[in-house]
């Protein structure tokens, strides 16, 4: 009975401890460090992807799409449909076209 205890008071435990974890300024933190991961997994990609470094050109699109999108979702609250997002703002559908264009030309020419 005293295991089956204990392990209830760890799960409630652990359950608070991911729910304060899940918000505020921790969920903050969060986004920040998996959108700064993605874009350097990106950058990483770019780099071993090819026999070529040219594919870190579109780097830049890539960064300012992902932190346009976390500004979008802070600033407007928008983050539930990220879908309309991309199909509704302009900066993002140019970011987007801007990486589609520069990757083509990079994989076409090199």
């Amino acid at each position: 009975m005293a295991a089956v205890t204990q392990r209830l008071f760890w799960r409630r435990a652990l359950t608070n401890k991911l729910a304060l974890l899940l918000s505020g300024a921790a969920a903050l933190l969060l986004v920040a460090i998996v959108a700064s991961s993605t874009v350097l997994a990106y950058s990483v990609y770019t780099l071993t992807a090819r026999d070529s470094k040219a594919l870190l050109a579109t780097v830049p699109f890539v960064i300012f799409g992902v932190f346009r999108y976390l500004l979008l979702v802070h600033r407007d609250d928008v983050g539930e449909e990220p879908e309309q997002v991309l199909l509704t703002d302009v900066p993002i559908i140019l970011a987007v076209a801007g990486w589609i264009v520069s990757a083509a030309a990079i994989l076409v020419l090199t």
